[in-house]
């Protein structure tokens, strides 16, 4: 009886610890450089050695990257290549994966999109102002430390100011597509503005057209990325004006320090 209950204990170690390496391995495997140019640095933790960029680059949690003038890197958080993120020029960011947290940005902009997150998760970006972000969409960060400036291109975006502890205020406020807010150190967002269509264009064209490289030189194939509702119907668009309406008077009112509904992403 002994020996019996050895094997099935033996049996069931064999299948599971497998199971678990596995799962670690391809989270750890998902993250990794789609393309880059210019002037990429990337740092381990606590260190100050450039440890070089290049295609396929397996990027780990802790990393610093910092990009140069003229310079930007595509980073992909899935190995289907759907949740995207490009650090421009002159940035600095650290990817963080904690939880829903997967980057903060110190300094510069950070364009991301996301169109397969796992279920239940979120995917946040960080800055000294503001954490933000949603399950599935396109957005543009933008941060000098003092001032924090969210653009939605696709869908919408959750944003909270940050309090001088680095927690994340009560109260949650939407950005949806064509709009954005900036949000100044320890301040609740500003009120939401129309983004211009043709900067609105040039963000969509840059994120949904991806350019297929080798060693971060410039050659290479055009591939148009999938983009889910691309056509938005008017009334949708009827719709939309009414929440951003609600949403601002809603900010006006902590303006005030009234009594407001609080929004949850």
């Amino acid at each position: 009886m002994f020996r019996r209950r050895f094997v099935i204990l033996i049996t069931l170690f064999c299948f599971f610890v497998p199971s678990v390496q596995f799962s670690a391995y391809a989270g750890e495997e998902a993250v990794r450089v789609l393309s880059f140019q210019g002037e990429v640095k990337i740092f381990s933790p606590g260190s100050d050695k450039d440890t070089g960029c290049a295609v396929d680059k397996e990027i780990k949690a802790g990393d610093r990257i910092k990009t140069g003038e003229a310079s930007h890197v595509e980073i992909a958080f899935d190995k289907q290549k759907m949740n995207i993120i490009r650090i421009e020029e002159n940035s600095d960011v650290v990817v963080v994966l904690k939880g829903n947290e997967k980057i903060e940005l110190a300094n510069g902009m950070v364009y991301a999109r996301l169109a397969k997150l796992p279920k239940g998760e979120t995917f946040q970006v960080r800055t000294p102002c503001v954490v933000c972000g949603v399950r599935g969409t396109g957005w543009l960060t933008k941060t000098d430390q003092e001032e924090t400036t969210v653009s939605t291109f696709e869908n919408k975006v959750f944003v909270n100011g940050l309090k001088e502890n680095g927690e994340p205020m009560e109260k949650t406020f939407w950005i949806n597509e064509g709009y954005e807010r900036r949000i100044k150190k320890f301040e609740n967002p500003e009120k939401i503005s129309r983004i211009s269509d043709e900067r609105l264009s040039k963000m969509r064209e840059i994120m949904n057209i991806r350019k297929e490289v080798s060693q971060g030189e410039s050659s290479g194939t055009w591939k148009k990325m999938d983009r889910a509702g691309e056509a938005e119907s008017n009334r949708e668009k009827q719709e939309e004006g009414k929440i951003l309406k609600r949403d601002d008077k809603k900010l006006d009112e902590v303006r005030n320090k009234e009594e407001v509904e609080e929004f949850t992403p």
